[in-house]
């Protein structure tokens, strides 16, 4: 039997309620268990209280568990975190751009052994200043690799890089990976026949 005042239960038969002191009534019908626990909080803000202490300590285990997740990644990445919003859309790989707004006027990802210049072209999007913006060219049969000269944004921007080879490449596939502040954002592949 439940006290309908605090709430708290009673043995079958009891007088008086053990928790409060109330008569208790047998012909009462005894609450709900949600009702008991919504009662007797009311009555007892103590109870209340830890339940509201319990759930600020959950809150506070959370927060360090973050901190402590960011200085682990920090660590690994020797000593730094870097995070950045900037995003990379529409990277494509070229055969031309537009030299004013350095968008693709002929996207192409076949290109013949005589091609002398080959683009890729994206837009970066949230970039806060001093965005890092960089490329890596990757012959996929050697694994040899070229990396450019990387961008440094103060804005967001539309960004090209190229890789000339005046002789012309060697056929196969290759790779252009694409950077935001040293972390690989994208990856593009194309052929050479």
């Amino acid at each position: 039997m439940y006290c309908q005042k605090c709430g708290a239960e009673n043995g079958t038969g009891a007088k008086f309620c053990k928790g409060c002191g109330t008569e208790l009534s047998e012909n009462l019908s005894q609450p709900s268990s949600c009702e008991a626990h919504e009662d007797f909080s009311k009555s007892n803000p103590r109870k209340a209280g830890k339940s509201r202490k319990k759930g600020c300590l959950i809150v506070a285990g959370a927060v360090v568990l973050v901190l402590v997740v960011l200085v682990m990644i920090a660590l690994l990445n020797g000593g730094e975190a870097s995070f950045t919003t900037a995003n990379i859309q529409n990277a494509v790989v070229a055969k031309e751009i537009d030299p004013q707004t350095k968008e693709a006027t002929i996207e192409q990802d076949v290109f013949p052994q005589d091609t002398s210049v080959i683009y890729v072209t994206f837009y970066v999007k949230n970039a806060p200043s001093d965005t890092k913006v960089s490329a890596i060219w990757v012959y996929l049969p050697t694994e040899e690799s070229l990396a450019g000269e990387p961008v440094y944004l103060e804005k967001d921007a539309q960004v090209q890089f190229n890789v000339e080879m005046p002789n012309g490449f060697f056929p196969g596939e290759y790779q252009v990976d694409l950077f935001v502040d040293d972390k690989l954002e994208e990856s593009l592949s194309f052929l050479v026949e």
